[in-house]
C-alpha cells in the first residue's frame, strides 16, 4: 500500500525520539524505539510492503509479525492524519523535516 507523510507534517529526532508536529495544527506526537525507525522507514520507502521487507531484515524478526505490527502502526498515525494513502503516482518521501531534522538511521 502506498503511503506517504501527510502534507502538514514536519517531524526530527529528538534526542532519542522522534517527535511529529501538524504545523498547522500544532499538535505533537512521539515515537520512540522501533516505532521511530518505522515511521522513518515508511517516510524513506513510501510503502507498507517495502517497510515490513526492510524491517524484518534489520530487526532479523519475522516478517508476518513485523507486518502485522507495522499495520496496526500505520492503521493509528493515518487516523490520527499523519500519515495518508498515496494514490497520486508520486514517489513518496520524507515529507517535510522540520529544520535541523536528520534523515539518517538512528540504529
Amino acid at each position: 500500500m502506498p503511503i506517504r507523510v501527510a502534507d502538514d507534517i514536519l517531524w526530527r529526532w529528538v534526542g532519542d525520539e522522534i517527535v511529529i508536529t501538524n504545523a498547522m495544527g500544532g499538535v505533537f506526537f512521539g515515537l520512540d524505539g522501533a516505532g521511530a525507525r518505522m515511521w522513518e522507514l515508511l517516510a524513506e520507502n513510501g510503502s507498507v510492503e517495502e517497510t515490513a521487507a526492510a524491517a524484518a531484515r534489520e530487526f532479523d524478526a519475522d516478517p508476518a509479525t513485523i507486518r502485522a505490527d507495522l499495520d496496526a502502526l500505520a492503521a493509528d498515525l493515518t487516523r490520527r492524519g499523519l500519515l495518508e494513502s498515496d494514490h497520486s503516482g508520486k514517489v513518496a518521501g520524507l515529507g517535510k523535516p522540520a529544520s535541523g531534522a536528520r534523515r539518517t538511521s538512528r540504529r
